[in-house]
């Protein structure tokens, strides 16, 4: 079984792979920072994401999230279904992890 020591150590190792997010639109993926990585007071990892839209207009379909290393490899992919006003609205997103022992 995992130890509190084991659990920490696998959070903080994810905290340091994530690079960068991805939204995928369309057929198109655009990468976009991490605004923040942290445990939060339950223990989650919480990974989140902001993105603004401002090359595009009208109703923007957010199909999937995806987050990153360094090189590009895909840690997660995650479909979604995300509707957004390009010209009004922006993107906040989390990514929210329990790592636990059974």
């Amino acid at each position: 079984m995992l130890t509190t020591l084991g659990i920490n150590t696998i959070k903080n190792f994810m905290a340091e792979k994530v690079d960068h997010a991805r939204y995928k639109i369309g057929v198109t993926y655009y990468d976009t920072p991490i605004t923040s990585v942290s445990v939060n007071s339950d223990g989650y990892l919480i990974v989140r994401v902001t993105a603004e839209f401002p090359d595009m207009s009208g109703i923007v379909h957010i199909s999937e999230m995806q987050l990153c290393d360094a090189s590009g490899g895909v840690l997660e992919a995650m479909p979604v279904t995300i509707m957004i006003l390009a010209e009004s609205e922006g993107l906040y997103y989390e990514f929210k992890y329990s790592i636990t022992t059974s």
